[in-house]
């Protein structure tokens, strides 16, 4: 029961001094400044059993005012817990009912622990009965709140291990970031080697230059069993093709060479850094398409079909299209680029 008012603190100390009381009086407080008991109310409900009462004061005006009517220090206050036995007079020694006090504040299990030792002796010496062992209980009470104990900290313990996996998995997904940087950074420096040494090749034999880096392109992009499943096709250079290229800076060319790669090695079904559409023009290098009543791809007889080729993301460095012819015992020719650059399909 929370005494909340001076005429429930009377009514306590007219319960707490009757001579004819013959059952135990459990009184609590809060800590000073705090607006709860000290220790949990269920847990001395426990220790003393169903019979006696139990009483909570907060700390203050009504603690001062349980003092002033009682004998002298046979009060609880500031967290402490206090028991009155009965046949309490204005001559009872105060150390012959139990006081529960923390100097530290605490209150935790110890605290109830010597309670229970406490009230447990207390009891015997004056051959008061309770419903209860106070003492196997707060065995009982003890074990219990050890359980509580141990499967809080193994569900911290879980909680920890979990975010140590998720900190891993971050942990190995940044340096694959910054591995991927890495590469991108060295296959960057290399275009802008082979940019600045490769100039007087392009020169003398710009075609020859270009069959290199489509190559180079191949065997950079693919691994060896993509290589084996995917080998470089056969396929042919239209000047018209080399000419535009070659006026490009390289990071644009090696790119080209990069789809022009993926085209001769039959790569660019399903893979999503490529989209190929037909074209309906078979032979127009600006895309003015000739089609059919359907308004499908018109395929000649002689089994030629005609196709673009573009990067499905799109920056500042992307290539135009590519244009290019497949034959009909498959060969690749490579015609020209499209007039506009690739966008992203995004």
């Amino acid at each position: 029961m929370r005494v909340a008012t001076h005429e429930d603190v009377e009514r306590i100390a007219e319960k707490i001094l009757d001579p004819g009381r013959k059952q135990l009086v459990v009184g609590l407080t809060s800590r000073e400044g705090e607006d709860e008991p000290s220790v949990d109310p269920f847990d001395v409900r426990a220790l003393v059993g169903p019979g006696p009462q139990i009483y909570y004061l907060p700390t203050g005006a009504l603690t001062v005012d349980l003092r002033a009517r009682l004998p002298e220090r046979f009060t609880p206050f500031n967290g402490s817990l206090r028991v009155w036995f009965p046949g309490i007079t204005l001559q009872s020694d105060p150390y012959e009912h139990i006081n529960v006090f923390d100097a530290s504040g605490v209150y935790g299990y110890r605290s109830l622990q010597f309670f229970a030792y406490k009230l447990h002796e207390a009891l015997t010496a004056r051959q008061i009965a309770l419903e209860v062992d106070p003492v196997l209980v707060y065995r009982e009470l003890a074990s219990a709140r050890a359980r509580e104990d141990t499967e809080q900290l193994r569900t911290e313990l879980e909680e920890k291990l979990r975010r140590v996996g998720s900190d891993r998995e971050r942990a190995e997904r940044r340096a694959e970031q910054a591995l991927a940087r890495a590469e991108l950074a060295e296959r960057r420096l290399r275009i802008a080697e082979r940019d600045h040494t490769s100039t007087p090749a392009r020169t003398n034999d710009p075609a020859g230059a270009l069959h290199l880096l489509i190559l180079d392109r191949w065997l950079e992009t693919m691994t060896l069993e993509d290589r084996a499943r995917h080998p470089l096709g056969k396929y042919v250079l239209a000047p018209e093709f080399v000419q535009a290229v070659e006026v490009l800076s390289y990071l644009v060319r090696d790119r080209i060479a990069f789809v022009c790669a993926m085209i001769a090695a039959n790569r660019t079904t399903n893979l999503t850094a490529l989209a190929v559409t037909a074209r309906h023009d078979h032979g127009s290098q600006n895309g003015d398409a000739s089609q059919d009543g359907d308004g499908a791809q018109a395929v000649p007889a002689d089994g030629t079909s005609a196709w673009q080729c573009t990067l499905t993301r799109a920056d500042s460095d992307s290539p135009p299209a590519v244009l290019y012819l497949q034959w009909a015992d498959g060969t690749i020719e490579f015609q020209a680029l499209s007039s506009a650059r690739a966008t992203s399909l995004e």
